[in-house]
């Protein structure tokens, strides 16, 4: 064996306790007092990709979130062709804040996009790491208006809100996608309404990782 190689085989010891050390290094797994190997989170779910700069956000405020349309109007992430990364999605959130007399039924829709939408209004958005100098700029970009290709197809139901929405309106909804939705290059994702909202009440966010393409 090797000298590298040695090192290597002599560090794949379970060691209990914390281990800390640089990207790159050799080290031990770290253990239980019994002998186990552990696996956990250790820190929140996101904070490794928000701590890297690779987590970013978009919020939508006060909009009338359209249904299926080309016409959209929706928290819309769009992932450009020839980004070199997946957009993984993570977490959502959504309220409706004012009377309505229709159903909500919040969906999620993707469809294809291979140039950049219209009549576009940004959403906000930015890094989950927040602040620094420098943060890191998402390669997706995310809007609350937009004039789209094609109509995006419903992947799935998140939440519904009753018809005649009184006068408090409804609390926030939230759910986490855990990654299993993807927007590869030159496809978007818009949260929409399975009928569109009649007052300009919605707010949403959502979440999502870009994740490097390799191979």
């Amino acid at each position: 064996m090797s000298v590298q190689l040695n090192e290597i085989v002599a560090n794949l010891g379970v060691v209990p306790g914390p281990v800390r050390r640089s990207d790159g290094v050799v080290g031990a797994v770290r253990g239980g007092k019994t002998g186990e190997m552990l696996l956990s989170q250790c820190h929140g779910k996101y904070y490794e990709a928000a701590s890297r700069g690779s987590l970013f956000y978009s919020y939508c405020a006060a909009i009338a979130m359209s249904a299926s349309a080309t016409s959209a109007v929706g928290n819309i992430i769009w992932n450009p062709p020839g980004s070199g990364v997946n957009a993984v999605l993570g977490k959502w959130d959504f309220s409706n804040v004012v009377t309505d007399a229709n159903a909500l039924e919040l969906l999620l829709g993707y469809s294809v996009q291979a140039t950049v939408p219209g009549s576009v209004t940004a959403a906000v958005t930015g890094p989950c790491l927040l602040g620094p100098v420098g943060s890191p700029t998402s390669l997706c970009k995310a809007y609350s208006i937009a004039t789209i290709t094609t109509a995006a197809t419903a992947i799935a139901s998140l939440a519904y809100i009753y018809a005649a929405i009184d006068t408090v309106g409804q609390g926030q909804i939230q759910g986490d996608f855990d990654g299993s939705i993807i927007i590869p290059p030159g496809y978007l994702v818009h949260l929409m309404c399975a009928v569109a909202a009649g007052t300009a009440g919605t707010y949403s966010t959502l979440f999502w990782e870009e994740v490097p393409i390799i191979g």
